[in-house]
């Protein structure tokens, strides 16, 4: 066929999609993958992010995590954040836009729990927040201090938001209706959390990893 000159050659001229699941886990849909080589590498990803997921799941249950008790009562906590250093954080209060913020009961320290190498359950709730508010991304308790952000602001931001010694928060800065539509996204992905692996289309990154489709 390379002899007609007439087949395309080069990356992106054969997509593969690869259906992936686990034991207790979820039928996931892999779309799009253009480096076959890539391919043992994604499959061996997704499984260890599958299993991963079942084992938060099992911890956030044996806690006494519970969808019901976490809320889509966003707080603005704009003023916590008023002296900040964090660029990301002051570009949007210099622009008068908000900082709103989610409490999610009992996930402390999960937020940073990996999935994958240098992949993590806030990664998964940033990827639904940037598909869903249209946000560059989101902060949480789990990784702070850190960008900027003092001890000090978060001690405050926890007092605002009223969070348990166990409850993470996630929080960012943007238009009021991006804010919480992207806060709506990871209250939704924590929900999943509970339960276990969520059924979902994904697309693949360069490292291996995978991203939220739909």
């Amino acid at each position: 066929m390379r002899a007609t000159g007439k087949v395309i050659r080069g990356l992106g001229t054969i997509r593969q999609d690869i259906n992936i699941s686990v034991p207790n886990g979820a039928l996931t849909e892999i779309k799009g993958l253009q480096e076959l080589e890539q391919l043992p590498l994604v499959v061996e990803y997704e499984v260890k992010r599958q299993l991963n997921l079942i084992k938060i799941s099992e911890e956030l249950k044996k806690i006494g995590a519970s969808k019901e008790e976490i809320s889509e009562e966003f707080l603005d906590v704009t003023d916590v954040f008023r002296q900040t250093k964090c660029k990301v954080i002051r570009k949007a209060v210099d622009k008068n836009q908000q900082v709103l913020a989610a409490k999610l009961p009992r996930f402390r320290d999960f937020l940073k729990r990996e999935l994958a190498p240098d992949f993590r359950l806030g990664t998964e709730m940033a990827d639904r927040a940037r598909f869903w508010g249209k946000v560059g991304g989101i902060f949480h308790t789990d990784e702070m201090p850190a960008y900027g952000i003092t001890q000090e602001e978060i001690e405050e931001l926890r007092r605002t938001v009223k969070a348990g010694e166990q409850d993470a928060v996630v929080f960012v800065g943007d238009s009021p209706e991006n804010a919480r539509d992207a806060l709506k996204a990871v209250v939704e992905r924590a929900r999943e959390s509970i339960e276990g692996v969520p059924q979902e289309t994904r697309a693949p990154n360069p490292d291996g990893t995978s991203r939220y489709m739909r």
